[in-house]
């Protein structure tokens, strides 16, 4: 699940093709839903956001953080 915003489009066209690439049997589904919609995409998100910012908020996080995939 992924948080709906205004690059759920972008969003589609950058996942789409990595999923081809790398998930050999095609199971591998995403949707995008409302923040709303679901309480754990605030834990996700509050997650992502400091791993992200760096320094002493990716240190309080790192452990919960199990796998990074740059895509650039």
């Amino acid at each position: 699940m992924i948080e709906s915003c205004s690059q759920d489009r972008r969003d589609n066209q950058v996942i789409q093709p990595i999923a081809q690439k790398f998930v050999a049997d095609g199971r591998f589904a995403w949707l995008h839903s409302a923040p709303a919609a679901d309480p754990l995409l605030w834990a996700a998100d509050a997650t992502a956001w400091a791993f992200g910012k760096g320094g002493d908020w990716r240190r309080r996080v790192k452990d919960l953080v199990a796998c990074v995939v740059d895509l650039t």
